[in-house]
């Protein structure tokens, strides 16, 4: 359900994920394990569309991440380890923001 092909992720200079390649089978449950700075948040934040990466692919239900983030995120989420609202923020911006993030913008976002 998930595959991953070369991935790479680099902030300016430094690499935060080098070539990783791995597949999540249908059905599997899969634990990312690792120390601090070993990329664990980045790579769920490159698959929920929230990072994007310089080389390599990604598919989601088989579908390519970067041309189906939408239908991808209607299937699966994010959800925080931590309280994920953001306090120097009123309750608006918090709304607008995370709206942002799921590509609701505009006349849209006024719907909900």
């Amino acid at each position: 359900m998930i595959r991953i092909d070369n991935l790479l992720k680099k902030y300016d200079d430094k690499i935060a994920l080098n070539h990783l390649s791995l597949e999540v089978g249908k059905g599997v449950i899969f634990g990312l394990l690792g120390p601090n700075g070993a990329g664990k948040t980045t790579l769920v934040s490159i698959l929920n569309g929230l990072s994007d990466f310089q080389e390599g692919s990604i598919s989601i239900f088989e579908l390519p991440l970067r041309e189906n983030i939408k239908a991808i995120r209607q299937r699966c989420s994010l959800i925080p380890q931590s309280l994920a609202f953001y306090e120097n923020l009123s309750v608006m911006e918090n709304l607008r923001f995370f709206a942002g993030i799921q590509n609701i913008l505009g006349s849209e976002l006024k719907e909900y």
